[in-house]
């Protein structure tokens, strides 16, 4: 008897745990968010969002966001688990983005195009990389009708998603022009091809760090 209350009290330790884990990756989300200055709706919006990818239904996941406060709670049927996190600065460091913000300004003053604002952005010290997440229509379908059929998944399917589809032509089009005309050498476009979401997700991070390291040995 006691071997069974020891063991079932060290199984609940570890789902406590794991619960109080989950809640803690959903507060930092929270937190940056809202000290970038992101309002409510967004911000409970994506940290749901994160609450599905762990797997966490999103009737078992509560949020509440006062000025300072974001209160996450998680209800098992068996447990509720609540913790919070204070935040107190609510916008997004000025003084880190005044360089792009005064290229920005100097490009609706001069009415630059796309080329020559990522050129001034590039000259400026920014590392510039285009990504295009790209996948087959067959597969958009597939992936269409999954989440229509899986409550987790249904927030991410609209309307407007399957009116989007019908123009699939028009919008190849479309993309085939923007990157005959954006791709460049100093802000290029990477096509990711992502019928297989790993694959594309590990491709974007090699792009990447090679971008970021290739700029660090330009300025050493």
């Amino acid at each position: 008897m006691n071997n069974y209350l020891e063991h079932n009290n060290l199984k609940n330790l570890k789902e406590d745990k794991e619960i109080e884990r989950k809640i803690q990756l959903i507060l930092r989300v929270g937190k940056v968010l809202m000290e970038s200055g992101a309002d409510t709706n967004r911000i409970v919006r994506n940290m749901k969002r994160v609450g599905v990818f762990m797997k966490i239904p999103e009737r078992r996941l509560q949020i509440h966001i006062t000025f300072t406060t974001i209160m996450v709670n998680i209800n098992t049927g068996d447990k509720s688990i609540t913790n919070f996190q204070k935040c107190y600065r609510h916008g997004v460091d000025m003084t880190a983005i005044s360089g792009v913000s005064k290229l920005s300004w100097r490009a609706i003053e001069q009415d630059y195009s796309l080329n020559e604002f990522e050129k001034e952005l590039s000259d400026w010290g920014a590392v510039i990389v285009k990504f295009w997440v790209q996948i087959d229509k067959d597969t958009q379908l597939a992936r269409f009708k999954e989440r229509e059929n899986t409550p987790e998944k249904r927030w991410k399917i609209t309307d407007e998603d399957w009116r989007n589809r019908e123009k699939w032509d028009l919008y190849e089009n479309a993309v085939n022009e923007m990157f005959a005309k954006t791709n460049t050498t100093y802000a290029p476009w990477h096509i990711l091809e992502s019928n297989d979401k790993k694959y594309a997700r590990i491709k974007a991070l090699k792009i990447l760090i090679d971008a970021i390291e290739e700029k660090i040995k330009e300025t050493d």
